[in-house]
């Protein structure tokens, strides 16, 4: 089973920064760096940490835009950055 083929999964599932990393096969670190970065997005604790809805993460991996993954779910995300950093 390929990391796009996850039926435990639903677009909705709020993954953490060590379980999206494990599917995007990178660190933890990157994940969060490309969430500072605006390339992904990610809903935030009121502790400060990350969550990142599977939609994005599989969208990442299949080569689509994440925040559309995320609008076409009716997942709530923040605004897109105007500027992401390449």
């Amino acid at each position: 089973m390929t990391p796009t083929e996850r039926p435990d999964y639903a677009p909705h599932a709020m993954l953490l920064p060590g379980e999206a990393a494990g599917l995007l096969r990178v660190h933890a670190k990157t994940v969060t760096r490309y969430a500072h970065e605006g390339k992904i997005p990610t809903v935030t604790t009121p502790g400060g940490h990350h969550r990142f809805y599977y939609a994005a993460i599989h969208a990442l991996l299949v080569g689509t835009d994440p925040w559309d993954a995320c609008t076409s779910h009716g997942l709530p995300t923040p605004p897109r950055p105007t500027n992401p950093t390449p």
